[in-house]
């Protein structure tokens, strides 16, 4: 097995664990009955401020949860992934990892906090961009005016914003800005 096919099938593997810890979070299981009254607690329109203070308090000791649940740069590729190529689970797993490579070859393990989330959100961004080009395709055949022209401007829309997002990783990376970030009473200091 090439390190490539080694990567990939860890990669799976992480994936598969990380769906069965949301599957988890979401049963009624003895060893997730804390986070399950939490969010039964907070999950309502007015939820109480000690309920709320007690679920921050679990979240910052239980960072795979937070993670899980707070990522939502990963919720949206998910979605877009799941939403637009539902059809194929072939085309969502080759996708998912092909979106994993990218993070990698674009050093999102180790990049400083803000250039993670521009990687993240840049590829969103291509992904986001190539479903409108697969959507174009599909519903530009034969269509009048105005729907040619609704699909070209979405099209040329989505590629302004992968591009900006490229330029934008460039230029943070180029500049090797410091980024000061407080989470919660620590502050971390990174060079970009």
């Amino acid at each position: 097995m090439t390190e490539t096919q080694q990567q990939a099938q860890a990669e799976l593997h992480r994936r598969k664990k990380m769906r069965d810890q949301v599957e988890q979070v979401a049963k009624p299981e003895e060893k997730h009955a804390e986070i399950k009254a939490l969010i039964e607690e907070t999950n309502v329109e007015l939820a109480k401020p000690e309920a709320l203070a007690r679920l921050r308090q679990y979240l910052s000791t239980h960072r795979d949860e937070l993670n899980l649940i707070g990522n939502l740069a990963g919720q949206v590729e998910g979605t877009l992934i799941t939403t637009n190529l539902r059809h194929s689970a072939l085309l969502v797993t080759a996708t998912e990892e092909y979106c994993y490579q990218m993070r990698n070859d674009l050093g999102h393990k180790t990049a400083p906090p803000l250039e993670k989330a521009l990687i993240e959100h840049l590829v969103i961004c291509w992904l986001r961009m190539h479903i409108t080009e697969l959507q174009y395709e599909q519903h530009t055949k034969g269509v009048t005016l105005p729907v040619a022209t609704f699909w070209e401007n979405t099209l040329s829309a989505t590629q302004k914003r992968y591009l900006r997002a490229a330029e934008t990783l460039a230029r943070i990376r180029k500049l090797g800005i410091s980024v000061q970030i407080n989470i919660g009473d620590k502050q971390v200091i990174n060079q970009v």
